[in-house]
């Protein structure tokens, strides 16, 4: 039985590998939109999910731990640029819309 270090490292990135060769041959050239949200963890860290729809299905694009970064909408841009940029460079989609819950407390 392998133990938590190898699971987490080399047999982890193994799977992921093979997730999102099956996520880009499923979406490869195909219209998409994306969205992203925000929420706290079980330890109170700061995270952004971002996700694409594809024909009713939806696909994990990344999550990123943003406690340590400001919250604000500049820096939810960012973030949603380097998806968009992921999920039509990488991924080639035909990304046709994005949506986010940022609101008017995302520019403190």
């Amino acid at each position: 039985m392998p133990g938590s270090k190898q699971l987490s490292g080399r047999i982890l990135d193994k799977e992921a590998t093979k997730v999102v060769k099956k996520m880009k041959t499923a979406v490869h050239g195909k219209f998409a939109t994306g969205q992203c949200n925000g929420w706290k963890n079980v330890n109170k860290a700061s995270i952004i999910a971002s996700t694409i729809n594809v024909e009713y299905s939806p696909y994990l694009l990344n999550t990123t731990d943003i406690s340590a970064q400001p919250k604000t909408a500049e820096w939810l841009l960012e973030i949603v640029m380097a998806e968009i940029a992921y999920a039509t460079n990488t991924l080639n989609v035909r990304l046709i819309a994005w949506c986010s819950d940022a609101g008017r407390d995302s520019s403190d």
